[in-house]
């Protein structure tokens, strides 16, 4: 996998599936007939899709700086998601189209059909720009555009995450935007329209690509101490984020997430997660 040619970030890969277990168990209500616990275990889940975006931040600062063009780093990125993505999506498409699967909870809600311009949507990677279609036929898919609106956009600010002042700044306007889409999305858009929206999710990505330069600030043996109270920070934090319900989970696991990756540094063949 990419993140493998880095050598200590392979546990990164254990983060997307702590990610993808927590998006399966609020799809499933996999823990909510274990009482209070299991049940915000099971809620808390939607949030996965957040910490995917923290990633994502992080491995497009690293693709993108180990590419000789910005044409070969896209198409990288791009060639990794999109031939499952049509497969699935046209597969579906086609037993929505002939009957043999029944219409998903977004299609009905918002009316839509297999047609046309569902496809084209779809296939131009288009449909997160309209909720009517964003999750209309398998329903997860949503994300996809996101990730490739991102794909494109964030290695332009890629320089503002590699100083504070910079990445405040800019960290400020993208949740500025991202209030604004969904102050816009509510007055004038379908309900709900602002959670499939590229422009709500910027601040998770920028997090993420920030995890790159300061991982780099830390990388030397004279750092362990601080690298250590970065993981705690970053594991309490997931953890609380997890195991709460308070409103501020989604800040909680995206910080956590942050945190582990621009703090744990595992060189190949160590056992101690801190070194």
């Amino acid at each position: 996998m990419l993140i493998r040619q880095y050598g200590d970030t392979d546990f990164v890969t254990g983060l997307r599936a702590i990610a993808a277990f927590m998006v399966v168990a609020i799809h499933t209500g996999a823990f909510t007939d274990f009482g209070l616990i299991g049940q915000t275990l099971t809620d808390t889940g939607k949030y996965g899709v957040q910490i995917f975006f923290v990633i994502s931040g992080f491995t497009v600062a690293v693709t993108y700086r180990g590419s000789a063009s910005f044409r070969a780093y896209f198409t990288r990125r791009l060639f990794r998601i999109a031939p499952l993505y049509y497969l699935i999506c046209g597969l579906v498409f086609v037993a929505l189209v002939a009957g043999w699967l029944t219409p998903n909870y977004w299609m009905t809600l918002y009316g839509s059909a297999p047609d046309a311009y569902n496809a084209i949507m779809h296939a131009t990677v288009l449909s997160a720009w309209d909720a009517r279609v964003a999750a209309s036929i398998i329903g997860p898919e949503w994300t996809i555009p996101i990730e490739v609106f991102w794909y494109l956009c964030l290695p332009a600010l890629l320089p503002f995450s590699m100083a504070r002042k910079p990445f405040a700044w800019t960290m400020v306007a993208l949740l500025v935007l991202a209030g604004v889409t969904r102050a816009v999305s509510e007055w004038l858009l379908p309900p709900h329209a602002a959670h499939f929206i590229p422009l709500s999710y910027g601040g998770y990505f920028l997090l993420g690509a920030a995890c790159l330069p300061v991982r780099e600030a830390l990388s030397g043996p004279q750092h362990a101490d601080t690298r250590k109270k970065l993981v705690r920070a970053g594991t309490g934090l997931f953890l609380l984020g997890l195991l709460t319900d308070t409103g501020f989970s989604t800040v909680m696991l995206a910080l956590g997430t942050a945190g582990l990756i621009a703090g744990l540094h595992v060189p190949r063949g160590a056992f101690n997660p801190l070194t």
